[in-house]
């Protein structure tokens, strides 16, 4: 009788030992992904965020930091088509990219998640153009932006499907 009450308990012991690994095992991964995810929103919203501010010479941003601050932003400009890429597509690829990962990241609990996420980025895609060839909005219309801001959302699915929905 002692010696089956004593096994009992080392099972018990070991149970609860096993379910605390596979707790903190399931933490450690929830953490994990919430960095990848938290990194994949914040990286290309820094870099977007360096174009406009060091590449263009006057835009909102670049006004109300100047403004804020009391000093003129450095601008750099140069003539070739990495540039031309930077200062034209660059920012909506990031950014398109970027909202993906952010509206997956709040949407994640959800079963249809990652859907509505690339839908609703892929719509304002397309809002945002044809806010601007109607003039509502200051820019430029471009097929080229809704282009590749389509191909930064298929891109970021691609890395959510692998990395969260194996």
């Amino acid at each position: 009788m002692l010696q089956q009450n004593a096994v009992l308990t080392f099972t018990a012991f070991c149970s609860k030992i096993i379910i605390r690994q596979q707790i903190v095992t399931r933490i450690l991964t929830l953490k994990q992904k919430n960095l990848f995810l938290f990194f994949n929103v914040a990286i290309p919203l820094i870099f977007g965020l360096s174009i406009y501010l060091f590449c263009y010479k006057t835009t909102y941003i670049n006004t109300i930091i100047e403004n804020l601050v009391d000093i003129s932003l450095p601008y750099f400009y140069y003539d070739n088509i990495f540039y031309s890429f930077l200062t034209c597509w660059a920012c909506d690829i990031l950014w398109a990219y970027a909202l993906t990962f952010a509206l997956f990241f709040c949407l994640k609990d959800y079963k249809n998640g990652l859907f509505f996420s690339s839908l609703f980025s892929i719509s304002l895609s397309f809002i945002i153009e044809f806010l601007q060839i109607n003039g509502y909005i200051n820019g430029t219309f471009d097929i080229w932006d809704i282009i590749l801001e389509i191909s930064a959302i298929f891109v970021a699915v691609i890395i959510i499907k692998r990395s969260f929905l194996k």
